[in-house]
């Protein structure tokens, strides 16, 4: 598959839009579960993720090869425009924070969840349960 830089660029619009849409729609009945708010977040990882590699292929001529880990893409992305009037604030890029939950519960909530963010968000993940037959 080839991508072209505007594309790359474009595509990261068209994302970061629809998780600023999708953020304010708050008169869906999904809107106060996890699952719409991992849509959202998967939306605007995805957006930052094509962001950073418009930029390093803008500056490189070249796509980042198998990377999608935003902290990685940031790190080329600083090396690429060290200037003061590229630095962005990205999300994405550090620990987890589990604002408000003890100790035992972010325990266990690793334990349910060992992947990455990135798999957390984009796909349903957590325990196995048994199928509910149909």
């Amino acid at each position: 598959m080839e991508y072209t830089i505007t594309g790359l660029f474009d595509k990261s619009l068209a994302y970061l839009e629809v998780a600023i849409i999708s953020s304010e729609t708050k008169d869906s009945d999904m809107y106060h579960t996890s699952e719409y708010s991992n849509v959202t977040a998967h939306l605007l990882h995805h957006a930052t993720e094509l962001f950073l590699k418009f930029a390093i292929c803008a500056s490189t001529k070249e796509l980042p090869k198998n990377e999608h880990k935003i902290s990685e893409l940031y790190k080329r992305y600083k090396e690429l425009y060290p200037e003061e009037k590229f630095k962005i604030q990205v999300p994405f890029t550090g620990e987890i924070e589990y604002i408000g939950f003890t100790q035992e519960e972010i325990a266990q909530h690793e334990k349910d969840y060992p992947m990455s963010i990135e798999l957390q968000l984009r796909y349903p993940v957590g325990k196995k349960v048994k199928t509910i037959a149909r």
